[in-house]
């Protein structure tokens, strides 16, 4: 793995993307901190992407983009995509379609220190899918620091506010 797992988490980065049979949708990343408060988010629509895989790769690309910007450290990255976490974990191997855009990824994390990548289900991945769909149906991209745009803040609250389990 690319970080030690005993390294405490200060940011957490949600990724996600919607991705259509026509090589078009969106990426979106969203850092927050480990008390769940938004900190920063970023979407981009994509065109003439192959898979659904390469277009989480790219949701990828843009939060590492956005982390490396911010100097953030002590991060984990949560994706519903298992084969991203899987080949950003060295569990799998990444000569797939998209392997130029992972290569990328490794290149933009291996500047951060203190990164962890973890699999998440796709209902804790809300305000990234969210993000991403929005970016796609207005075609309007987002990219801020510190200001959650109001139209996130409902479900940041929900996300904050949802009980925890042990």
């Amino acid at each position: 793995a690319l970080a030690e797992t005993s390294t405490r988490y200060i940011y957490k980065l949600n990724i996600d993307a919607s991705f259509f049979e026509d090589g078009s949708g969106a990426a979106a990343a969203i850092l927050r901190t480990s008390r769940g408060e938004a900190v920063a988010g970023i979407s981009e629509l994509i065109d003439n992407t192959i898979s659904p895989q390469a277009a989480e790769a790219i949701a990828l690309r843009s939060g590492l983009k956005l982390v490396d910007r911010l100097g953030c450290r002590n991060v984990q990255i949560e994706s519903d995509c298992l084969e991203l976490v899987q080949a950003c974990n060295e569990d799998s191997e990444i000569w797939r379609p998209h392997s130029a855009i992972l290569a990328d990824c490794f290149l933009l994390a291996h500047n951060i220190p203190g990164i962890n990548f973890e699999h998440c289900l796709r209902e804790a991945n809300g305000v990234a899918h969210f993000l991403a769909r929005r970016c796609y149906d207005s075609k309007i991209c987002e990219d801020w620091v510190d200001i959650t745009p109001a139209f996130l803040l409902p479900l940041v609250l929900h996300d904050v506010t949802l009980p925890q389990i042990e």
